[in-house]
């Protein structure tokens, strides 16, 4: 007989971050900065515990979120290198998993597993496969920064050294710095930029009073000419990896047609690599892309040259949710 033991714990534990496994790769989204972030911001967070002989050897994120009955679990789990899952033990967790979702009467559940390191969790896997989840193909390109700049350059496709040949000589003068997360002023000229480009493609804005949060492992960025801003770049940052944050064209660089995207992301990657970051994480594409715009992401983040790594989502949608899906889709396909 087994001797472990599983709990559920409100919040954070307080040597979470202790408890990461070694490596360059534990990125920022498994961090207990970025998760009290998601709490900062209206999310319930509870941690899945398993205990061997009263140490802990398994702990799991669970991210209930606010106002969508949705629940996430994001760059997990961590592993103890002694301890290996089993079946017994996957049976209790995804039980603890099941009972957040009858609680909050979550329509929607995503579970996305470490995809870097390949801790084995086969067995947590196939027992949520039982439980009614599917898994679902997703992706990312992971760029290794440390090279020096004609290395680097060179491993970008064509389009890309095309686009910052063609802005380093259309715009000679640009200047890139950080922009201070302490000073209010020059962040509220950055969500201005961001939400200038979300008025563009129909997005709902942000509202700095209620996203923005001074946090170690959040930079912003920005590329001027002219006393103009062009563009606007975020990241988050944690252990030896950086992940964009979304990237904002100003009005005036549209206008002027100044292409200021593809030279704010190659200062940003030079920034990564000189302040002793190693990989580049680009956050995610659509492996078989279902929209334009999902196709157009996918270029863009391909032609940084970085190692494409495809991984598994898991999903488990109730019933209601997917109705309400086939409604949604048929009622734009009305207005079409």
């Amino acid at each position: 007989m087994e001797n472990f033991k599983i709990k559920v714990v409100k919040d954070i534990p307080s040597d979470w971050d202790e408890f990461l496994y070694g490596g360059d790769f534990v990125d920022l989204f498994a961090s207990s900065e970025y998760i009290r972030y998601l709490k900062y911001i209206g999310n319930r967070i509870y941690t899945i515990e398993a205990y061997s002989s009263e140490n802990k050897v398994f702990q799991l994120m669970c991210i209930i979120k606010k106002g969508h009955y949705e629940l996430d679990i994001i760059s997990g789990p961590f592993i103890t290198n002694h301890f290996t899952l089993s079946e017994p033990c996957a049976k209790k967790i995804v039980s603890k998993i099941n009972h957040l979702i009858k609680k909050y009467c979550i329509l929607k559940s995503k579970i996305t597993f470490d995809y870097i390191n390949k801790i084995n969790v086969d067995i947590l896997k196939n027992e949520l496969l039982k439980q009614g989840f599917r898994e679902e193909a997703w992706a990312t390109f992971i760029l290794d920064v440390q090279k020096n700049d004609e290395e680097l350059f060179a491993s970008f496709k064509k389009s890309a050294r095309n686009k910052i040949k063609q802005t380093i000589k259309n715009i000679p003068g640009y200047v890139f710095n950080s922009i201070d997360s302490n000073d209010f002023e020059h962040i509220r000229k950055f969500y201005n930029v961001m939400n200038e480009n979300r008025r563009r493609n129909n997005l709902k804005e942000y509202d700095i009073n209620k996203v923005y949060r001074p946090m170690k492992c959040y930079k912003a960025f920005k590329i001027e000419a002219d006393g103009k801003i062009l563009a606007v770049q975020g990241i988050f940052l944690f252990n030896k990896v950086i992940a964009g944050a979304g990237i904002g064209l100003s009005d005036y660089a549209c206008e002027n047609k100044i292409n200021a995207g593809d030279i704010i992301k190659w200062e940003v990657i030079k920034w990564a690599r000189d302040n002793g970051y190693k990989y580049y994480d680009f956050s995610g594409v659509n492996p078989n892309p279902d929209t334009e715009k999902e196709a157009g992401i996918r270029a863009f983040k391909e032609k940084w040259g970085g190692e494409y790594v495809e991984y598994k989502v898991l999903v488990k949608e109730a019933h209601i949710y997917k109705l309400l899906k086939k409604l949604r889709r048929y009622f734009l396909s009305l207005l079409r």
